[in-house]
């Protein structure tokens, strides 16, 4: 069995323990926005795909993953489009390379994340995404969460009911 995990420096060991429980005999490889931690070529391939201005989106509600990443929120549009189609033609590639059975990440509102998610779906790899929990040691698993919008324009008499 192939598994890719998706980590950040705060959870490979984790990971890598989770992948392992599931198949001792797993080939696990992490795929990771740091690179020190990326074993799939994916960051190499997303910064050529930024400097070249080449990666192109289709099928994909562009909208909803800016709207769910507080990055690409921030960010002026034709920018937030660069980054989201360079990192998900590199993911993309990683997903036809490494054709995982199974793919393990963190569920965060990071677009990194939503597009390997995404990327699973149309290939029809299972993706389980861990939320930590505020209860210690407990976790939810979903696939990409709950979205969220709040608003900012509130009311002083809406603040005076919940204080």
């Amino acid at each position: 069995m192939k598994i890719l995990c998706h980590v950040g420096p705060w959870c490979t060991q984790q990971y890598r323990a989770i992948a392992n429980a599931i198949d001792p005999d797993a080939s696990v490889t992490l795929i990771s926005g740091f690179k020190d931690l990326d074993e799939t070529g994916f960051q190499k391939n997303y910064y050529s795909n930024v400097e070249n201005k080449s990666a192109k989106m289709s099928g994909l509600d562009e909208n909803d993953f800016i709207l769910r990443c507080r990055l690409l929120r921030s960010l002026p549009r034709d920018e937030a489009l660069l980054h989201l189609y360079s990192t998900r033609e590199a993911v993309a590639r990683v997903l036809d390379e490494l054709m995982p059975d199974l793919v393990i990440s963190e569920v965060v509102d990071q677009f990194l994340i939503d597009l390997i998610r995404h990327e699973c779906e149309q290939r029809s790899i299972p993706f389980y995404g861990l939320v930590v929990s505020f209860v210690n040691g407990y976790f939810r698993i979903t696939s990409r969460g709950e979205g969220s919008v709040i608003r900012f324009d509130v009311k002083g008499d809406e603040i005076e009911q919940v204080s």
